[in-house]
Protein backbone atom coordinates (compact mmCIF):
# COMPACT_ATOMS: atom_id res chain seq x y z
CA UNK A 1 0.00 0.00 0.00
CA UNK A 2 1.48 3.34 -1.04
CA UNK A 3 2.61 5.71 2.06
CA UNK A 4 -0.20 8.36 2.91
CA UNK A 5 1.07 11.61 1.76
CA UNK A 6 1.38 14.09 4.91
CA UNK A 7 -0.63 17.03 5.08
CA UNK A 8 -0.02 20.68 6.35
CA UNK A 9 -2.76 22.71 8.24
CA UNK A 10 -3.41 26.41 8.47
CA UNK A 11 -1.22 26.24 11.96
CA UNK A 12 1.88 24.35 9.80
CA UNK A 13 1.45 27.44 7.61
CA UNK A 14 1.53 30.20 11.22
CA UNK A 15 4.22 28.49 12.49
CA UNK A 16 6.36 28.94 9.60
CA UNK A 17 5.81 32.29 9.39
CA UNK A 18 6.66 33.08 13.03
CA UNK A 19 9.44 31.33 12.72
CA UNK A 20 10.43 33.40 9.64
CA UNK A 21 9.57 36.93 11.24
CA UNK A 22 10.64 36.08 14.89
CA UNK A 23 14.43 34.91 13.61
CA UNK A 24 14.25 38.20 11.60
CA UNK A 25 14.21 39.76 15.25
CA UNK A 26 17.31 37.98 16.33
CA UNK A 27 15.11 34.98 17.96
CA UNK A 28 16.51 31.61 17.67
CA UNK A 29 14.84 28.25 18.27
CA UNK A 30 17.54 25.51 18.54
CA UNK A 31 14.71 22.51 18.48
CA UNK A 32 13.25 23.65 15.34
CA UNK A 33 9.90 23.76 14.66
CA UNK A 34 9.21 22.01 18.04
CA UNK A 35 9.94 25.14 20.01
CA UNK A 36 7.99 27.14 17.97
CA UNK A 37 4.95 25.32 17.91
CA UNK A 38 5.71 25.98 21.76
CA UNK A 39 6.11 29.68 21.06
CA UNK A 40 3.28 30.24 19.07
CA UNK A 41 0.36 28.01 20.31
CA UNK A 42 -0.79 30.65 22.76
CA UNK A 43 -1.02 33.35 19.98
CA UNK A 44 -2.52 31.46 17.40
CA UNK A 45 -5.22 30.86 19.79
CA UNK A 46 -5.91 34.49 20.11
CA UNK A 47 -6.73 35.18 16.40
CA UNK A 48 -9.89 36.06 15.13
CA UNK A 49 -11.53 33.58 12.16
CA UNK A 50 -10.38 36.26 9.92
CA UNK A 51 -6.87 36.63 10.91
CA UNK A 52 -6.86 32.60 10.55
CA UNK A 53 -8.13 33.00 7.10
CA UNK A 54 -4.84 33.10 4.99
CA UNK A 55 -3.34 30.47 6.81
CA UNK A 56 -6.84 28.23 5.92
CA UNK A 57 -6.55 29.50 2.26
CA UNK A 58 -2.65 28.32 1.87
CA UNK A 59 -3.62 25.08 3.57
CA UNK A 60 -6.17 24.27 1.09
CA UNK A 61 -4.06 25.45 -1.85
CA UNK A 62 -1.50 23.14 -0.58
CA UNK A 63 -3.54 19.71 -0.49
CA UNK A 64 -5.16 20.60 -4.21
CA UNK A 65 -1.80 21.19 -5.28
CA UNK A 66 0.00 17.96 -3.86
CA UNK A 67 -3.41 15.94 -5.14
CA UNK A 68 -4.48 15.40 -1.09
CA UNK A 69 -7.88 15.68 0.01
CA UNK A 70 -9.66 14.41 3.38
CA UNK A 71 -12.27 12.12 1.99
CA UNK A 72 -12.95 8.80 4.15
CA UNK A 73 -13.54 5.79 2.44
CA UNK A 74 -14.96 2.58 3.71
CA UNK A 75 -13.09 -0.83 4.54
CA UNK A 76 -13.94 -1.96 0.95
CA UNK A 77 -12.84 1.36 -0.62
CA UNK A 78 -15.98 3.23 -1.45
CA UNK A 79 -15.85 6.78 -0.27
CA UNK A 80 -18.19 7.76 2.50
CA UNK A 81 -19.08 10.97 0.35
CA UNK A 82 -20.25 8.68 -2.27
CA UNK A 83 -21.93 6.50 -0.40
CA UNK A 84 -24.08 9.68 1.40
CA UNK A 85 -24.98 11.22 -2.38
CA UNK A 86 -26.31 7.82 -2.59
CA UNK A 87 -28.58 7.58 0.33
CA UNK A 88 -29.74 11.10 -0.16
CA UNK A 89 -30.98 10.49 -4.08
CA UNK A 90 -32.27 7.22 -3.05
CA UNK A 91 -34.47 9.22 -0.11
CA UNK A 92 -35.45 11.78 -2.34
CA UNK A 93 -36.59 9.30 -4.91
CA UNK A 94 -38.93 7.51 -2.64
CA UNK A 95 -40.28 10.96 -1.11
CA UNK A 96 -40.82 11.53 -4.89
CA UNK A 97 -42.83 8.18 -5.68
CA UNK A 98 -44.78 8.65 -2.81
CA UNK A 99 -45.93 12.03 -3.26
CA UNK A 100 -46.55 10.89 -7.04
CA UNK A 101 -48.62 7.84 -6.02
CA UNK A 102 -50.72 10.03 -3.24
CA UNK A 103 -51.68 12.38 -6.15
CA UNK A 104 -52.31 9.71 -8.44
CA UNK A 105 -54.72 7.45 -6.62
CA UNK A 106 -56.37 10.61 -4.29
CA UNK A 107 -59.26 9.72 -3.41
CA UNK A 108 -60.77 13.97 -2.75
CA UNK A 109 -60.41 13.81 -6.67
CA UNK A 110 -63.46 11.33 -6.99
CA UNK A 111 -64.18 8.24 -7.52
CA UNK A 112 -63.94 7.82 -11.70
CA UNK A 113 -60.54 9.34 -11.57
CA UNK A 114 -59.43 6.41 -9.12
CA UNK A 115 -61.32 4.03 -11.51
CA UNK A 116 -59.74 5.33 -14.62
CA UNK A 117 -56.24 6.07 -13.52
CA UNK A 118 -53.60 3.87 -15.84
CA UNK A 119 -50.96 1.50 -13.55
CA UNK A 120 -48.28 -0.24 -15.64
CA UNK A 121 -46.80 -3.81 -13.50
CA UNK A 122 -43.78 -5.37 -14.79
CA UNK A 123 -41.97 -7.96 -13.89
CA UNK A 124 -38.38 -9.65 -14.60
CA UNK A 125 -37.01 -13.11 -14.53
CA UNK A 126 -33.18 -13.47 -14.25
CA UNK A 127 -30.60 -16.16 -15.18
CA UNK A 128 -27.79 -14.34 -12.83
CA UNK A 129 -26.40 -11.70 -11.51
CA UNK A 130 -23.25 -10.37 -12.07
CA UNK A 131 -20.89 -8.03 -9.45
CA UNK A 132 -19.09 -5.59 -11.13
CA UNK A 133 -16.35 -3.32 -10.19
CA UNK A 134 -17.40 -0.26 -9.16
CA UNK A 135 -19.52 -2.47 -6.78
CA UNK A 136 -22.96 -2.38 -8.63
CA UNK A 137 -24.72 -5.62 -9.54
CA UNK A 138 -26.01 -6.45 -12.90
CA UNK A 139 -28.65 -9.01 -13.23
CA UNK A 140 -28.63 -10.86 -16.69
CA UNK A 141 -32.97 -10.71 -17.52
CA UNK A 142 -34.14 -14.02 -18.93
CA UNK A 143 -38.32 -12.98 -18.92
CA UNK A 144 -40.28 -9.89 -18.62
CA UNK A 145 -44.08 -9.10 -18.62
CA UNK A 146 -45.76 -5.92 -18.10
CA UNK A 147 -49.62 -5.35 -17.53
CA UNK A 148 -51.46 -2.45 -18.24
CA UNK A 149 -54.15 -2.29 -15.11
CA UNK A 150 -56.87 0.01 -14.22
CA UNK A 151 -59.81 -0.53 -11.39
CA UNK A 152 -62.69 -0.01 -13.94
CA UNK A 153 -61.21 -2.30 -17.15
CA UNK A 154 -58.91 -4.65 -14.80
CA UNK A 155 -56.41 -6.31 -17.15
CA UNK A 156 -56.42 -4.93 -20.35
CA UNK A 157 -53.58 -5.55 -22.55
CA UNK A 158 -50.16 -7.56 -21.85
CA UNK A 159 -46.83 -7.93 -22.87
CA UNK A 160 -44.83 -10.40 -22.55
CA UNK A 161 -40.99 -12.17 -23.62
CA UNK A 162 -38.45 -14.34 -23.31
CA UNK A 163 -35.17 -13.70 -23.58
CA UNK A 164 -31.93 -14.75 -25.33
CA UNK A 165 -29.28 -12.53 -23.99
CA UNK A 166 -25.23 -13.61 -23.63
CA UNK A 167 -24.48 -14.53 -20.82
CA UNK A 168 -21.13 -13.74 -18.70
CA UNK A 169 -18.61 -16.81 -17.88
CA UNK A 170 -18.56 -18.58 -14.75
CA UNK A 171 -21.91 -18.29 -14.23
CA UNK A 172 -23.31 -21.90 -15.28
CA UNK A 173 -23.66 -23.47 -12.32
CA UNK A 174 -25.94 -20.35 -10.82
CA UNK A 175 -27.57 -20.23 -14.30
CA UNK A 176 -28.55 -23.48 -13.98
CA UNK A 177 -29.52 -23.93 -10.50
CA UNK A 178 -32.11 -20.55 -10.51
CA UNK A 179 -33.60 -21.54 -13.34
CA UNK A 180 -34.26 -25.42 -12.19
CA UNK A 181 -35.45 -24.00 -9.06
CA UNK A 182 -37.78 -21.25 -10.44
CA UNK A 183 -38.63 -20.36 -14.37
CA UNK A 184 -36.88 -23.24 -15.87
CA UNK A 185 -36.01 -21.50 -18.62
CA UNK A 186 -32.60 -22.51 -20.54
CA UNK A 187 -29.80 -20.62 -21.88
CA UNK A 188 -30.19 -19.58 -25.21
CA UNK A 189 -34.25 -20.57 -25.38
CA UNK A 190 -35.25 -20.88 -28.92
CA UNK A 191 -38.12 -19.32 -28.34
CA UNK A 192 -36.10 -16.19 -26.88
CA UNK A 193 -35.82 -12.72 -28.71
CA UNK A 194 -32.42 -11.81 -28.84
CA UNK A 195 -33.16 -7.63 -29.97
CA UNK A 196 -33.28 -5.27 -27.31
CA UNK A 197 -33.97 -2.59 -29.84
CA UNK A 198 -37.35 -4.30 -30.76
CA UNK A 199 -38.53 -4.90 -27.10
CA UNK A 200 -37.60 -1.21 -26.33
CA UNK A 201 -39.62 -0.09 -29.53
CA UNK A 202 -42.33 -2.27 -28.32
CA UNK A 203 -42.12 -1.55 -24.54
CA UNK A 204 -42.59 1.99 -25.44
CA UNK A 205 -45.41 1.67 -27.78
CA UNK A 206 -47.01 -0.04 -24.68
CA UNK A 207 -45.86 2.57 -22.48
CA UNK A 208 -47.10 5.66 -24.90
CA UNK A 209 -48.33 8.85 -22.65
CA UNK A 210 -51.15 10.32 -23.51
CA UNK A 211 -49.55 13.94 -24.21
CA UNK A 212 -46.48 13.49 -26.98
CA UNK A 213 -43.53 14.15 -25.52
CA UNK A 214 -44.30 13.39 -21.85
CA UNK A 215 -42.28 10.96 -20.05
CA UNK A 216 -43.16 7.67 -19.61
CA UNK A 217 -45.50 6.76 -16.70
CA UNK A 218 -43.60 5.08 -13.73
CA UNK A 219 -43.27 0.96 -13.52
CA UNK A 220 -44.55 -0.46 -10.55
CA UNK A 221 -42.82 -3.86 -9.26
CA UNK A 222 -42.71 -5.82 -6.33
CA UNK A 223 -39.81 -4.66 -4.07
CA UNK A 224 -38.01 -7.86 -4.13
CA UNK A 225 -37.56 -7.50 -7.78
CA UNK A 226 -36.60 -3.55 -7.66
CA UNK A 227 -32.92 -4.51 -8.52
CA UNK A 228 -33.72 -6.94 -11.12
CA UNK A 229 -35.42 -4.65 -13.51
CA UNK A 230 -32.69 -2.16 -14.24
CA UNK A 231 -30.81 -4.91 -15.46
CA UNK A 232 -33.69 -5.18 -18.59
CA UNK A 233 -34.37 -1.76 -19.08
CA UNK A 234 -30.74 0.07 -19.08
CA UNK A 235 -30.31 -3.03 -21.92
CA UNK A 236 -33.57 -1.74 -23.61
CA UNK A 237 -32.63 1.97 -23.42
CA UNK A 238 -28.71 1.70 -24.33
CA UNK A 239 -30.12 0.93 -28.17
CA UNK A 240 -31.38 4.04 -28.38
CA UNK A 241 -28.83 5.94 -26.95
CA UNK A 242 -30.74 6.11 -23.71
CA UNK A 243 -29.99 5.57 -19.98
CA UNK A 244 -32.19 3.67 -17.62
CA UNK A 245 -33.05 7.08 -15.58
CA UNK A 246 -35.95 7.65 -18.29
CA UNK A 247 -37.80 5.00 -16.76
CA UNK A 248 -39.05 5.52 -12.89
CA UNK A 249 -39.32 1.97 -11.55
CA UNK A 250 -41.58 2.41 -8.15
CA UNK A 251 -43.22 0.28 -5.60
CA UNK A 252 -46.13 -2.07 -5.89
CA UNK A 253 -46.60 -2.66 -2.19
CA UNK A 254 -46.82 1.40 -2.03
CA UNK A 255 -49.17 1.60 -5.21
CA UNK A 256 -50.88 -1.52 -3.82
CA UNK A 257 -51.20 0.16 0.06
CA UNK A 258 -52.20 3.68 -0.70
CA UNK A 259 -55.01 2.42 -3.51
CA UNK A 260 -56.19 0.03 -0.97
CA UNK A 261 -56.51 3.70 1.39
CA UNK A 262 -58.21 5.54 -0.91
CA UNK A 263 -61.12 2.79 -1.80
CA UNK A 264 -61.79 2.54 1.52
CA UNK A 265 -61.73 6.44 2.16
CA UNK A 266 -64.24 6.37 -1.12
CA UNK A 267 -66.88 3.74 1.22
CA UNK A 268 -65.95 4.67 4.55
CA UNK A 269 -64.49 1.21 5.60
CA UNK A 270 -61.22 0.14 7.06
CA UNK A 271 -57.76 0.36 5.42
CA UNK A 272 -54.67 -0.86 5.71
CA UNK A 273 -53.16 1.03 8.51
CA UNK A 274 -49.48 0.29 7.61
CA UNK A 275 -47.86 -1.01 4.73
CA UNK A 276 -46.79 -3.92 5.89
CA UNK A 277 -50.24 -5.36 5.44
CA UNK A 278 -50.01 -4.78 1.65
CA UNK A 279 -46.58 -6.42 1.97
CA UNK A 280 -47.86 -10.09 3.09
CA UNK A 281 -50.93 -9.65 0.83
CA UNK A 282 -48.58 -9.88 -2.00
CA UNK A 283 -45.99 -12.41 -0.04
CA UNK A 284 -49.05 -14.90 0.12
CA UNK A 285 -49.71 -14.29 -3.18
CA UNK A 286 -53.57 -16.08 -2.60
CA UNK A 287 -54.22 -16.17 -6.76
CA UNK A 288 -50.64 -18.17 -7.37
CA UNK A 289 -52.33 -21.13 -9.10
CA UNK A 290 -54.89 -18.88 -10.92
CA UNK A 291 -54.94 -21.04 -14.27
CA UNK A 292 -55.11 -19.56 -17.69
CA UNK A 293 -53.09 -16.45 -16.67
CA UNK A 294 -49.21 -18.01 -17.38
CA UNK A 295 -47.46 -17.80 -21.19
CA UNK A 296 -47.50 -20.69 -23.02
CA UNK A 297 -43.97 -21.62 -22.37
CA UNK A 298 -44.46 -22.05 -18.79
CA UNK A 299 -48.23 -23.70 -19.41
CA UNK A 300 -46.19 -26.63 -21.20
CA UNK A 301 -44.08 -27.59 -18.21
CA UNK A 302 -45.31 -28.34 -14.62
CA UNK A 303 -44.78 -26.74 -11.61
CA UNK A 304 -43.52 -23.27 -13.57
CA UNK A 305 -46.68 -21.45 -14.01
CA UNK A 306 -46.64 -20.10 -10.95
CA UNK A 307 -42.98 -18.55 -11.61
CA UNK A 308 -44.19 -17.19 -14.87
CA UNK A 309 -43.54 -13.55 -15.29
CA UNK A 310 -46.98 -12.99 -17.16
CA UNK A 311 -48.60 -15.14 -14.45
CA UNK A 312 -47.66 -13.15 -11.76
CA UNK A 313 -48.05 -9.42 -13.05
CA UNK A 314 -51.75 -10.47 -13.71
CA UNK A 315 -51.96 -11.99 -10.15
CA UNK A 316 -50.88 -8.29 -8.50
CA UNK A 317 -53.96 -6.86 -10.22
CA UNK A 318 -56.16 -9.75 -9.02
CA UNK A 319 -54.89 -9.09 -5.33
CA UNK A 320 -55.75 -5.06 -5.76
CA UNK A 321 -59.26 -6.06 -7.65
CA UNK A 322 -59.93 -8.38 -4.66
CA UNK A 323 -59.41 -5.92 -1.88
CA UNK A 324 -60.98 -2.73 -3.75
CA UNK A 325 -63.75 -3.82 -6.29
CA UNK A 326 -66.28 -4.79 -3.25
CA UNK A 327 -65.91 -1.18 -2.03
CA UNK A 328 -65.96 0.84 -4.97
CA UNK A 329 -69.04 -1.18 -6.52
CA UNK A 330 -67.46 -2.96 -9.16
CA UNK A 331 -68.65 -5.98 -11.27
CA UNK A 332 -65.78 -7.88 -11.48
CA UNK A 333 -65.40 -9.58 -14.74
CA UNK A 334 -63.59 -13.47 -14.57
CA UNK A 335 -60.36 -12.84 -15.99
CA UNK A 336 -60.29 -9.07 -16.13
CA UNK A 337 -60.39 -8.51 -12.52
CA UNK A 338 -60.38 -11.89 -11.09
CA UNK A 339 -59.73 -15.58 -12.66
CA UNK A 340 -61.67 -17.03 -15.23
CA UNK A 341 -62.92 -19.89 -13.10
CA UNK A 342 -64.09 -17.74 -10.15
CA UNK A 343 -67.86 -18.48 -9.21
CA UNK A 344 -69.36 -14.49 -9.82
CA UNK A 345 -72.82 -15.39 -8.66
CA UNK A 346 -70.60 -15.98 -5.09
CA UNK A 347 -68.94 -13.04 -5.21
CA UNK A 348 -72.28 -10.92 -5.48
CA UNK A 349 -73.63 -13.09 -2.89
CA UNK A 350 -70.50 -12.18 -0.70
CA UNK A 351 -70.52 -8.44 -1.45
CA UNK A 352 -74.35 -8.18 -0.41
CA UNK A 353 -73.41 -9.61 2.84
CA UNK A 354 -70.70 -7.76 3.63
CA UNK A 355 -70.63 -4.94 5.74
CA UNK A 356 -68.70 -1.25 6.34
CA UNK A 357 -66.23 -2.30 8.45
CA UNK A 358 -65.05 -5.40 6.35
CA UNK A 359 -62.08 -5.26 4.17
CA UNK A 360 -62.66 -8.49 2.87
CA UNK A 361 -65.38 -10.54 0.94
CA UNK A 362 -66.66 -13.29 2.44
CA UNK A 363 -67.75 -16.97 1.96
CA UNK A 364 -71.53 -17.39 2.06
CA UNK A 365 -71.91 -19.68 5.19
CA UNK A 366 -75.02 -21.50 4.29
CA UNK A 367 -73.42 -22.45 1.47
CA UNK A 368 -70.63 -23.47 3.54
CA UNK A 369 -72.57 -25.57 6.10
CA UNK A 370 -74.37 -27.21 3.16
CA UNK A 371 -71.11 -28.36 1.71
CA UNK A 372 -70.07 -29.71 5.49
CA UNK A 373 -73.27 -31.79 5.46
CA UNK A 374 -72.47 -33.47 2.01
CA UNK A 375 -69.57 -34.50 3.36
CA UNK A 376 -70.83 -35.62 6.73
CA UNK A 377 -74.12 -35.97 6.69
CA UNK A 378 -74.60 -33.54 9.95
CA UNK A 379 -77.41 -30.92 8.96
CA UNK A 380 -76.62 -27.38 9.41
CA UNK A 381 -79.38 -27.23 12.29
CA UNK A 382 -77.73 -29.47 14.33
CA UNK A 383 -74.49 -28.37 13.92
CA UNK A 384 -75.78 -24.70 15.12
CA UNK A 385 -77.93 -25.87 17.53
CA UNK A 386 -74.91 -28.23 19.29
CA UNK A 387 -72.33 -25.48 18.60
CA UNK A 388 -74.54 -22.92 20.40
CA UNK A 389 -74.55 -25.14 23.75
CA UNK A 390 -72.64 -23.94 26.54
CA UNK A 391 -70.12 -26.11 28.71
CA UNK A 392 -73.02 -26.10 31.52
CA UNK A 393 -76.10 -26.88 29.09
CA UNK A 394 -73.71 -29.73 27.67
CA UNK A 395 -73.32 -31.23 31.42
CA UNK A 396 -77.37 -30.53 32.39
CA UNK A 397 -77.76 -32.69 29.17
CA UNK A 398 -75.67 -35.25 30.05
CA UNK A 399 -76.96 -35.78 33.49
CA UNK A 400 -80.45 -35.52 32.37
CA UNK A 401 -79.92 -38.33 30.00
CA UNK A 402 -80.60 -42.11 30.28
CA UNK A 403 -77.68 -44.10 32.27
CA UNK A 404 -75.90 -46.62 30.61
CA UNK A 405 -77.29 -50.06 30.10
CA UNK A 406 -75.21 -53.38 30.13
CA UNK A 407 -75.94 -56.18 27.57
CA UNK A 408 -75.77 -59.16 29.63
CA UNK A 409 -75.21 -61.66 26.60
CA UNK A 410 -75.42 -64.55 29.50
CA UNK A 411 -78.88 -63.51 29.36
CA UNK A 412 -80.10 -63.96 25.54
CA UNK A 413 -81.98 -66.76 25.03
CA UNK A 414 -81.34 -67.61 21.05
CA UNK A 415 -78.82 -66.91 18.54
CA UNK A 416 -81.13 -64.87 15.89
CA UNK A 417 -81.20 -61.91 18.83
CA UNK A 418 -84.70 -60.82 17.23
CA UNK A 419 -85.42 -59.58 20.75
CA UNK A 420 -82.39 -58.38 23.52
CA UNK A 421 -83.19 -58.76 26.96
CA UNK A 422 -80.85 -56.56 29.74
CA UNK A 423 -80.60 -56.53 33.26
CA UNK A 424 -81.88 -53.91 34.96
CA UNK A 425 -80.67 -50.47 34.31
CA UNK A 426 -77.26 -50.10 36.26
CA UNK A 427 -77.06 -46.33 38.28
CA UNK A 428 -73.52 -44.87 37.58
CA UNK A 429 -71.74 -42.66 39.48
CA UNK A 430 -69.96 -40.84 36.81
CA UNK A 431 -71.93 -37.89 36.49
CA UNK A 432 -70.10 -37.18 33.02
CA UNK A 433 -71.17 -40.31 31.31
CA UNK A 434 -73.45 -40.19 28.16
CA UNK A 435 -76.78 -41.77 27.94
CA UNK A 436 -76.79 -45.03 26.30
CA UNK A 437 -79.29 -45.92 23.37
CA UNK A 438 -80.86 -49.65 23.07
CA UNK A 439 -78.78 -51.27 20.22
CA UNK A 440 -80.70 -53.58 17.97
CA UNK A 441 -77.85 -55.48 16.06
CA UNK A 442 -77.93 -55.56 12.19
CA UNK A 443 -77.40 -59.48 11.82
CA UNK A 444 -77.22 -62.35 15.03
CA UNK A 445 -74.34 -62.37 16.84
CA UNK A 446 -72.98 -65.61 18.55
CA UNK A 447 -73.60 -66.61 21.77
CA UNK A 448 -70.46 -66.88 23.98
CA UNK A 449 -68.42 -70.73 24.01
CA UNK A 450 -70.96 -71.58 20.78
CA UNK A 451 -69.95 -73.05 17.33
CA UNK A 452 -69.81 -70.59 15.01
CA UNK A 453 -72.17 -69.75 12.30
CA UNK A 454 -69.55 -71.12 9.58
CA UNK A 455 -69.41 -74.69 11.36
CA UNK A 456 -73.17 -75.14 11.58
CA UNK A 457 -74.45 -78.29 9.58
CA UNK A 458 -71.37 -79.81 9.78
CA UNK A 459 -70.77 -83.48 11.30
CA UNK A 460 -68.56 -83.91 13.78
CA UNK A 461 -66.94 -86.94 11.82
CA UNK A 462 -66.06 -83.75 9.13
CA UNK A 463 -64.23 -82.17 11.45
CA UNK A 464 -60.57 -81.97 10.95
CA UNK A 465 -58.61 -84.57 13.73
CA UNK A 466 -55.97 -82.07 16.08
CA UNK A 467 -53.38 -84.20 14.53
CA UNK A 468 -49.30 -83.35 13.72
CA UNK A 469 -50.90 -84.12 9.94
CA UNK A 470 -53.52 -81.52 9.74
CA UNK A 471 -51.90 -79.00 12.33
CA UNK A 472 -47.88 -79.51 11.54
CA UNK A 473 -45.93 -77.78 14.42
CA UNK A 474 -44.39 -74.39 13.09
CA UNK A 475 -41.11 -74.70 14.98
CA UNK A 476 -38.92 -72.33 16.21
CA UNK A 477 -37.48 -71.46 19.74
CA UNK A 478 -40.95 -71.72 21.68
CA UNK A 479 -42.51 -75.33 19.50
CA UNK A 480 -41.03 -78.95 18.42
CA UNK A 481 -39.00 -79.11 15.81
Amino acid sequence: MPQKKKTQNAFSFFMLDYKKKHEALGVKFPGGLKDVANACSAEWSRLTPGQKGPYVAQAKNAKVRDGINDERYTSEGIPVSFIERMRRRKQEFEDNMVDYIKRAVDPSKGCDSLLQKKFYFLHVNRYCCKLCMDGTSDFYPAEFAIAEFSLRQGVQKTYHEIIDIDLPLGYAADIRDYSRQTHKIPRNPSCGQKNFSIMYERLRKFLEPETIGAELPPLYTANSFRAVVPGLLSRMAATAGQTVDIFRIYSFETLFFHIRNAAATIKNSTGFPVISFAEEEIRKDVFDHAPGIACDYHSSIDGTTVHCSLSIVIRWAYTICDYCCIDLDIDMQPGFHCPIDKDSIAIKRAKAALDSNDVRRIPDQAEVFHSFADITGVTPEHRLRTSERTWKEELARRQTGRPLQIIDHSKIRNSNLQEIETAPPRATTNSHSFSAMTRKPQRPLRLPYSMSLAMKGVGSDQLPTMSEKNFPSIGGRGGGS
